[in-house]
């Protein structure tokens, strides 16, 4: 009787063993977006071993053309024109769309029609979810070949959304934005822990926006926080591009939470998760990461690109989708300012170029 009764909660605990073994794996493969078993990643995309995710290399849908390097765009060759200008552009979903049109291709086209005897090159070096991490990984994988001329950084929108003190306690206690907790320390090793947190943020988002005051603990929390990854990461892109011989630029982070919203932007306006759709703690955040960028700026002597300027009025933000992703029109309008703000560069170059390739 006593070994039977013992089989059996053996039988029990092995059972219980591996049906959370199963759940484990099936949550993995369900809410991991960037699995090996491509679930839930998206046609345009595949695994990568450290960046997790990476474009599918000679995709083609509606719109969208991936070319054999993986990068968004026509085929080129792996070294530059020794007489013509490569420009990287290096961003995230924001530099990627649309992906019929972006800025990178306006850029490409205003600068082409400057220098019409000259050869004029923009790579697209984004895609869509990267955040500084993931870019760095991916120069130091490939994009340290093409060896631009101008590159050209606009990062941090996944930064701020995945890194800030509100946000998921396994992302954030890694960092120090969080103090470190036992439940963080198992939501890290144990995805079914997350599966709450993917319903909550589901919850979260059929909010109406919050626009009431931060409390003192907001504040508080606020207070001690300072994006150090993203402006690390940052660095590093900056110093790895300027080793090289490239000039570089960073761009401001330019999106419907920079200046005052209308209630119709606010209605367009998505949240990060952990934020509790509450507009001053998203504006805080933005705003510290906005420091980071600034202080990165001066402390390499990077010129900024300020596509805050170009937004200033409720009139020029109807280039935005939501928060921060642009039409078409607001490619146009990226594209032209910033061809007009590396013109000059772009023209001595060629004319180094010229003088050292006779």
């Amino acid at each position: 009787m006593i070994k039977q009764k013992v089989k059996g909660y053996i039988y029990v605990l092995i059972s219980t063993v591996l049906l959370i073994g199963v759940l484990e794996f099936t949550t993995r493969m369900i809410f991991e977006s960037n699995t090996i078993l491509n679930i839930n990643i998206g046609g345009i995309k595949k695994y990568h071993p450290t960046r997790r995710a990476q474009l599918k290399a000679n995709y083609r849908a509606e719109g969208i053309s991936i070319n054999s390097y993986g990068i968004l765009g026509p085929e080129f060759k792996l070294q530059p024109n020794p007489k013509g200008i490569r420009i990287l552009t290096i961003g995230d979903s924001v530099t990627f769309s649309p992906p019929q049109k972006n800025y990178s291709k306006v850029l490409e086209e205003k600068l082409s029609a400057y220098f019409p005897d000259n050869s004029i090159e923009v790579i697209t070096g984004a895609v869509p979810g990267y955040s500084t991490y993931e870019s760095v990984d991916w120069y130091n994988d490939f994009l340290y070949k093409l060896k631009p001329d101008i590159a050209i950084i606009y990062l941090g929108w996944n930064d701020i959304g995945q890194f800030h003190p509100f946000g998921l306690r396994y992302k954030n206690e890694r960092l120090a934005y969080q103090d470190r907790s036992w439940i963080g320390s198992l939501m890290e090793n144990i995805y079914l822990l997350r599966v709450p947190y993917f319903f909550i943020g589901r919850i979260e988002n059929q909010k109406k926006v919050d626009t009431s005051p931060l409390t003192s603990e907001e504040k508080g929390i606020l207070d001690k926080f300072a994006p150090t990854h993203y402006a690390t990461n940052l660095k590093i892109l900056i110093q790895k591009l300027k080793e090289q011989g490239s000039i570089v630029y960073l761009s401001t982070l330019a999106g419907l939470i920079t200046y005052p919203q209308t209630d119709e932007e606010l209605a367009r306006m998505h949240f990060a998760r952990g934020m509790k759709r509450k507009l001053e703690i998203y504006r805080a955040v933005y705003e510290k990461y906005e420091e980071a960028l600034d202080e990165v700026s001066k402390s390499t002597e990077t010129q900024l690109i300020d596509l805050k300027s170009l937004i200033r009025n409720p009139s020029q933000r109807d280039i935005f989708t939501d928060t921060m992703h642009i039409n078409v029109k607001g490619s146009e309008v990226y594209g032209n300012y910033i061809a007009e703000t590396i013109k000059m560069k772009t023209e001595e170059l060629l004319v180094q170029k010229a003088r050292d390739n006779p």
